[in-house]
Parts: structure tokens; sequence; C-alpha cells
């Protein structure tokens, strides 16, 4: 099972969730490296023993972190959906169980636990009040919500910067679009697919169909495509913890590493080839919709059923143009007075992302209906015979990306 799909299943809870002692007992020989290494040395240890980005030379002890989270609660939060908020959990339990970050385990198994149990009061963030180089603003708030509710304590040393350091609410936040998405557009491509087919018997010999349905090989190249270069993407991003500092533990020696590792481009490229997949997907969709409805109109009455689907798809097809056609490309700023000078843009990206879903989902309904006749299909049964009722964990992929898509 791919890690997105594991994450995924396992926040919604249709996937039990692994006790792993070793991983716990790693991080606490981990942690055990760090504290020897803060009382032996006296060099400053980045948000372990520092204030954070342009104030990293000013030195503090943990009991600043509450006034430090305090600093990063900006923006106007709202409530996110409880599905959304035990994903971000177990998103960023996954990356810090790859190493390296220096968490102390008895933090490490609150979040944890936190991401195993029900959620008991909805957790408020300004989701996007940031696209920096990490997602230290929307995380920092899902540890306000976690303080709150005296699952952290924000004691030990590099709590807060363990916590709030990476790119995990980005991850996933793209873990649930990825889900949503390959559902919607395995399923547009199955329509088009059935139309093509009805009217290829159809066909008068000798005279070709449309290049869009005579051959709908390139449309599951183009969709298969973005899925493989997606899910290539998550892996990597949950197969490293992201940490900054970045410890690494030789024999001999702990060596404390300055790093960017939380800034990933692969994620983001590979959701900028997903809208465009979207786009192509549309385009097939809507072709497809209005062959169908030339083919199944008539003279007379009862023709009349079949003259504004095609106009309402075209107007769907432009209006997704609109909301996300122009991709986020401005990877370099001034924030945090110039440090953080490069960002990756996969929060803002996977919130177009989700935009352009929903309106794929606008588009997708119409030619369920507007296709039903031509290829033997009804309102109850839309996809070939399958029944309406969703599993838990589609209703909560599709009521997360309705959330990103109106941030």
């Amino acid at each position: 099972m791919k890690l997105a799909d594991k994450v995924f299943l396992t926040a919604t809870g249709s996937l039990a969730p692994e006790a792993d002692s070793a991983l716990t007992s790693r991080i606490g020989a981990d942690r055990t490296r760090v504290e020897a290494h803060l009382a032996a040395s006296s060099a400053a240890v980045y948000g372990f023993n520092t204030l954070f980005g342009p104030l990293d030379g000013h030195r503090v002890d943990s009991t600043a972190q509450g006034q430090l989270l305090q600093g990063h609660l900006v923006g106007t939060p709202m409530e996110i959906p409880g599905p959304l908020a035990r994903l971000v959990l177990a998103t960023k339990v996954q990356q810090l169980g790859r190493g390296g970050s220096g968490i102390h385990p008895e933090t490490f198994a609150g979040l944890a636990r936190a991401a195993r149990e029900p959620l008991r009061a909805p957790f408020r963030v300004a989701f996007g009040a940031s696209y920096g180089s990490a997602d230290v603003v929307p995380a920092a708030w899902f540890v306000a919500g976690l303080v709150e509710r005296k699952v952290l304590q924000l004691s030990h040393p590099g709590d807060l910067m363990t916590l709030i350091n990476g790119n995990h609410v980005s991850t996933a936040s793209a873990i649930a679009v990825h889900a949503a998405y390959r559902q919607r557009l395995e399923e547009a491509a199955r329509l088009v697919a059935a139309v093509a087919d009805s009217l290829e018997r159809g066909r008068v010999p000798g005279r070709q169909l449309p290049v869009s349905l005579r051959d709908t090989g390139p449309l599951q190249s183009c969709i298969n495509s973005a899925l493989d270069g997606l899910e290539a993407g998550l892996e990597q991003r949950l197969s490293v913890s992201g940490a900054n500092p970045l410890f690494e533990f030789a024999p001999e020696r702990t060596v404390v590493r300055s790093n960017s590792g939380f800034l990933d481009f692969g994620l983001t490229f590979a959701l900028t080839t997903c809208i465009q997949a979207l786009h192509v997907a549309a385009g097939y969709l809507q072709r497809a919709v209005e062959h169908a409805s030339d083919h199944l109109m008539v003279d007379g009455p009862s023709g009349f059923g079949f003259v504004q689907p095609p106009k309402v798809a075209q107007a769907i097809v432009e209006k997704l143009a609109i909301a996300c056609g122009t991709m986020p490309i401005r990877f370099s700023g001034q924030d945090s007075h110039g440090i953080e000078d490069c960002r990756d843009l996969s929060l803002l990206t996977v919130l177009q992302l989700a935009r352009g879903l929903a309106g794929f989902d606008e588009l997708l309904s119409l030619g369920r209906r507007a296709l039903g006749q031509l290829i033997g299909q009804d309102e109850e049964h839309p996809r070939g015979g399958e029944s309406t009722r969703e599993a838990p964990e589609a209703t909560e992929a599709a009521e997360i990306v309705a959330f990103l898509a109106s941030r």
C-alpha cells in the first residue's frame, strides 16, 4: 500500500494504526543523543535554544515556546473539517517517524495519540495565512489547538520547532485532493470511453469519429501520468521528515545540520500537472456531452432536452479556465527579512487544484445526466451499475476538497 493511501485511510479510521515499538524506541534514543549534545555544547541549535527565523541569533530556553507560538498565530482562524485535522496530524506523525527531527518522545506520543483519537472539538486554523517556505503559520494553529486540549505542553527544548516546521499541512491537503482527484478523473474517463464506444457502434462506415472520441487512449494516458506523478510526489514527501535542524547521529558525535528539506518542488510540479490534466479531462468530457447531444437530438419536442447541455458544459469549462488557469509561479520572495527567500508554493497550488476539482464536479454531474440515455445509465447508478453510495473515506475526501476550494 502506498504511503499516501496508508496515511489517508488511517486518518479516516478505515485502517487501524500500527503500533511501532521500534519507532518509539528509536525516537527516544535519538532524543537522548540530542539532549546530550545540548548539554555538552554551548553552540546554538536552531529552535532548540534560539529564537526563529531572522531572530535566531538570540538565545532562549524552553519556557519561551508559549510566547513564540503566540507570535505565529496570525490570520483569521476558522473551523476546519475534522477529517482534515486528523489527516494533518497523521501526516506529521508519519514524517516525524522518519527520524532526524530530535522531537521529544513524550511530545511525539502526544501527537500520535491525538491523530488516533476522535476529535472532541473542532480545530480553528488560519489555513491560508501564509505560503512561505514552510507551513509554519497554519501548523502553529494546529499546535495551539493541541495545547488548548492539553495534549501538548511545549515543555521540552525544540518542541515547537519540531511541530511547526515542515510541509505537513500542504502534504496532508494534497493527500486528500489525490483521493478525490483519482476518483473523479477515472469516472470521467469511463464516461468518455462509454460515449466513444456507443458512437462507434453507430458510426457510418468510412467516416471517422472526432479526435476526442475515436481513441480515448491519450486521455487515459494523460490521467495515468498525472496520477503517477502525484503519487510519487506524495511518497517522497512522506518518506522524509522535512525537519530543520536535522540531526545526524554518527557513532562518536551528533551533527546538527541546517537545511531546507521542507522545501520540495516535486509535489508542486506534480500538482501543476494534475491541474493541466484536469483541464484535458474537462475538455474531453465537454466534447462527449456535445457529440452525444448531437447524436440524440431529433426534430420536435423530444429533442429539446439535448440543446442546452453542451452550452452549459462549455460554460463550466470556461469557469474552470478562470478558476485555475494561471499557475502559481512566484518561487522567490522576502519573507522573514529575506531568510525565507524561496518557497515551493505547494499549499497554494493544492488549493488551486481543489478549486478546479470543485468545478469539475459540476461538469461531471452534468455529464452523468446528459450522457446517461446514450450509454444506458441512469441517475441512480451513474457509474455503470455501481451504487451511488460512497465509502466513508471518499465522503471525507470530498468534504476536505470542498473546504480547500473555498480558501
